[in-house]
């Protein structure tokens, strides 16, 4: 396939998987659509434990500060207080726009639309995950976690149905566009994929999982920030235990503390990342699903491209890959290569990001900080971008013709 080929089917294939992407409960029925009533108090009583876990993480200080506006029908808290601006970008779980305070214009924000419940989705499991989602955002700070403000809930008037809004910090670059800009160094490329990893570990060391990590899922600020969004699938994975029946792949050991793994279940996220055991009906580690996701996102930044469709034997590539993983790897970076290799082994023997960030190769991994930029970022924007595949595909031309 040409370069400018590959930039264009990549970016089609990849919206394309985009807005099939799934979560927990759209696809449950494909992954178990048999079960039982106790199977949904199950999951249930996974979105109260997730529930409970968030609430041990609220500064004291907010306690009493409204997180949720319940308003009356035709009102517009949103409009009252922003000015709602361009699309920025939607996907399977909604839709997000610039933001612009009205009492101050120099404030910008992102606004996400939180997509409708769908038709075999229960009322409190939709709200659950948009809770979720603003509450990880607000009550987490790491500089690699985006950052939400308020969540807004709006009585459509007509349709007597209810919209949720969750304002959040604007970081005004696509990572997405900046991984197929070409125009990012190999410095670049691995400050962002420790940006990630570190972001990540964060969540993990707290007991959460993200499940759904892409490189749509990543935004980065003018400073080279990546920031890490959409928390709607995010699962707790431990619990504390005082069992001494639990057996070596139960039992979760942090510091003196023990823990009970839980396994995740349902099929979620865009079908190239997904790791392998997610269609396992008896339920998965998120960590290491994670961790799966982590090593896609890198193989994507290095070559351009997915390696694989979808990991099942079905499809070719990862058959092959299965068969033989020296094609893949060596198409990376070579002191890369034993650390991809781990994270993308099979669910017994892949390793977890405490042992990832003890690789020599991530050890020396040079990256930004706030306020601390090591090297220059080459930053552009969706229509920046498009400017420049117009440029270059006008200077293909000439080359073709033998002018320039």
């Amino acid at each position: 396939m040409k370069d400018g080929d590959s930039d264009k089917s990549y970016r089609f294939f990849l919206r394309k998987r985009d807005s099939h992407s799934s979560s927990t409960s759209s696809l449950i029925s494909s992954v178990g659509s048999n079960s039982s009533n106790s199977d949904e108090k199950k999951k249930k009583r996974s979105h109260l434990s997730l529930t409970r876990f968030l609430k041990k993480f609220k500064h004291e200080e907010k306690e009493e500060k409204k997180r949720l506006h319940f308003l009356p029908p035709h009102s517009s808290e949103l409009y009252k207080k922003y000015t709602k601006g361009r699309l920025l970008g939607s996907g399977a779980s909604g839709s997000v726009n610039l933001l612009q305070l009205k009492t101050d214009p120099t404030k910008i924000f992102a606004v996400k639309k939180f997509r409708s419940k769908l038709p075999n989705e229960s009322e409190s499991d939709y709200k659950v995950k948009v809770n979720n989602e603003f509450k990880i955002g607000e009550i987490l700070h790491h500089e690699n976690l985006i950052h939400t403000i308020e969540l807004i809930k709006e009585s459509n008037g007509i349709l007597s149905n209810i919209e949720y809004y969750i304002i959040m910090e604007y970081c005004k670059y696509d990572f997405f566009n900046l991984v197929m800009s070409r125009l990012m160094t190999s410095e670049e490329v691995h400050c962002y994929f420790k940006q990630i990893i570190n972001g990540v570990e964060y969540l993990h060391s707290i007991g959460l999982a993200h499940r759904d990590l892409k490189l749509d899922n990543c935004v980065v600020n003018s400073q080279g920030i990546l920031k890490l969004i959409d928390f709607g699938s995010a699962v707790q994975f431990r619990k504390s235990s005082t069992h001494e029946d639990l057996t070596p792949d139960e039992t979760i050991i942090v510091g003196e503390s023990k823990y009970k793994l839980i396994l995740s279940k349902g099929v979620v996220g865009s079908d190239p990342y997904l790791a392998p055991e997610v269609f396992d009906e008896e339920g998965y580690d998120g960590r290491k699903v994670d961790v799966w996701s982590i090593a896609i996102i890198y193989c994507c930044m290095i070559l351009r491209r997915f390696p694989w469709k979808l990991p099942k034997t079905s499809d070719n590539s990862y058959k092959q890959f299965i068969q033989d993983d020296r094609k893949l790897l060596a198409l990376l970076p070579e002191n890369s290569r034993s650390m991809i290799k781990r994270m993308l082994d099979t669910k017994d023997k892949r390793i977890l990001l405490d042992e990832v960030k003890q690789h020599e190769f991530y050890e020396k991994i040079e990256y930004c900080t706030t306020g601390n930029s090591l090297h220059q970022h080459n930053l552009v924007t969706e229509e920046e971008l498009e400017q420049i595949n117009k440029e270059r595909e006008v200077l293909k031309k000439l080359k073709n013709t033998g002018i320039a």
